[in-house]
């Protein structure tokens, strides 16, 4: 759900617009009062004092109106922020499965939906206190000249609250309309810029323009179709506005020729209504406005409302021997039932056909893939009781879906590593042979997007490294081209003779058959028998030291 708009954190905001409203009405009667009183008068005469009571009305005026808009505008940038980081925090517990991640496309619409939220605030809620304040105060004097001039300002406004009513239905579905096909404009161009090498390498630039053009003409109709229902509500609101002025006037200039009002009062109510015609207008857009954001927080009130990764009790595992039960594990379209047992400083070796699904076997041990049958359980409780900080702390995975951060050498080791021992890290850096890339501060080793500059080699070694540092029970590793080289395949027999831990490895490498005690076999057929653990010799396994 939202946050609310009007929570206590925001009552002050509230409360200082409607002071401004007061503000601004006793200065706006006082001038139409001291108008009054001077037409009363046989001889006109605008003293020093006259003129300092007119000067400081008009000022307190124009101050009243700068509060307003700055009020407002604190207002509702505090709620966009809190409503901005609600939407992020709720993106970062999806599943990485969810389709609503789409490489932040999703975000990128929702967080331009916030802008009419902010309309709202600002142009909707700020001049509906202020000036409802001014309405108020207005239908009261209205109703002490003559009771006719209320009735007559009522009947306009009656037509108002229909007409805007059906006008705003339109203006709802148009702009929903919008917001779909801006959507799909945003997701198919993100999708083929991902693409963009491709485009040029096969030369279809000239397609791709006609089919972004399209895309592109398909939204334009569709913001054309809203800009005519935002134009029809502006120009039936200026019409019912200015037929209000014109009503109130006309009997206004009746009832004086009946005798029922004082002649002073005619020219205060031109002036009043030409001074109110020009606040009025901002009255004129709160129905479009409130339309606009009804539908931000339609979709943003769904988005929110999708199923998130359970956040559990943060207890750590029971504190026995460490162990990972599959019991006919699935991932749909995946890989099929699997059940084995993963022990403390097991080393396992992940076998299956090309395609077969190893890595999402992986993926899912690692909990970045929805297990859609069986079981998974680490020291005997369910995973799906595991909150997702525990379940990071206990299991690393090294793959290359797994990209680099763009920065330092540093900011990647220990992206998430739980605790930080000088002694522990030089033994990592010593491990991995990262020690050189490490001596330097001012020439540490600078790492480019998703690490796609760096050769395959001294890319592994800093994933396995990040990995390491993390401290994690059970140590998955991908294949990789880098696994080719025998600098990486000498590395890993280290690894594997010192690691203090549970290692499943999906490359077949013979440095390190000798050493591993069992295999994990992976089918896509979700018809294949359970694959089990089966047992070879023990390797020798000594504490990474």
């Amino acid at each position: 759900m939202l946050p609310p708009m009007l929570s206590k954190q925001r009552w002050k905001g509230i409360g200082g617009l409607i002071l401004i409203g007061l503000i601004q009405t006793a200065c706006f009667l006082g001038l139409m009062t001291l108008a009054k009183d001077q037409l009363g008068y046989e001889q006109f005469s605008f003293d020093l004092g006259i003129t300092s009571i007119v000067l400081a009305a008009i000022f307190g005026l124009a101050a009243a109106r700068y509060c307003e808009r700055y009020f407002a505008e604190r207002m509702a940038q505090a709620y966009i922020c809190e409503l901005r980081n609600t939407v992020y925090k709720h993106t970062l517990a999806l599943p990485v499965s969810d389709e609503a991640l789409n490489r932040g496309g999703t975000l990128l619409r929702l967080t331009g939906d916030m802008t009419p939220i902010r309309n709202w605030m600002v142009q909707g809620i700020a001049p509906l206190l202020v000036l409802g304040i001014w309405l108020l105060a207005a239908f009261i004097a209205l109703s002490q000249i003559h009771w006719t001039l209320l009735v007559t300002a009522f009947i306009p406004l009656a037509f108002a609250v229909l007409g805007n009513f059906y006008l705003g239905k339109g203006l709802y579905y148009s702009t929903v309309s919008v917001r779909r096909e801006r959507g799909r404009l945003i997701n198919a161009t993100n999708e083929r810029l991902a693409l963009f090498k491709l485009i040029r390498l096969f030369n279809q630039s000239g397609k791709e323009q006609r089919k972004f053009s399209r895309s592109a003409d398909r939204l334009k109709t569709r913001q054309m179709r809203k800009a005519h229902a935002s134009s029809l509500i502006r120009g039936f609101n200026e019409a019912i506005l200015l037929i209000s002025v014109l009503v109130i006037v006309m009997q206004g200039l009746n009832l004086s020729q009946a005798g029922l009002i004082a002649e002073t009062y005619i020219p205060i109510l031109l002036v009043a209504s030409l001074y109110l015609v020009n606040q009025l207008r901002r009255l004129s857009r709160l129905y479009e406005l409130w339309t606009l954001k009804k539908v931000s927080e339609d979709k943003l009130g769904a988005f929110l409302q999708r199923d998130i990764v359970g956040q559990q009790s943060k207890r750590r595992l029971p504190k026995k021997a460490f162990k990972v039960e599959s019991k006919g594990m699935a991932v749909k379209q995946r890989f099929g039932s699997i059940t084995c047992v993963i022990r403390e400083q097991d080393r396992l070796l992940l076998r299956g056909d090309q395609g077969a699904g190893k890595s999402s076997f992986m993926e899912a041990l690692a909990g970045l893939a929805p297990i859609t049958k069986g079981k998974l359980r680490f020291c005997g409780r369910r995973s799906s009781s595991i909150h997702p900080a525990i379940w990071a702390q206990t299991v690393s995975l090294i793959s290359p879906e797994l990209p680099l951060l763009k920065g330092t050498l540093s900011s990647n080791l220990f992206y998430g590593a739980r605790k930080r021992s000088e002694e522990f890290t030089e033994q990592v850096l010593a491990t991995t042979g990262l020690q050189a890339y490490c001596s330097d501060e001012g020439n540490e080793l600078k790492i480019g997007e998703r690490g796609a500059d760096l050769p395959s080699n001294l890319r592994f070694r800093v994933q396995l490294a990040r990995a390491l540092l993390r401290r994690p029970k059970l140590l998955l590793i991908d294949s990789d081209v880098a696994l080719k080289s025998p600098d990486i395949r000498n590395m890993l027999v280290d690894v594997f003779n010192r690691f203090d831990g549970a290692i499943v490895i999906a490359e077949e490498l013979e440095e390190l058959i000798a050493l591993t005690n069992g295999e994990i076999k992976v089918s896509a057929s979700d018809d294949a028998k359970p694959s089990n653990v089966v047992e070879f010799p023990r390797g020798i396994n000594h504490e990474l030291a």
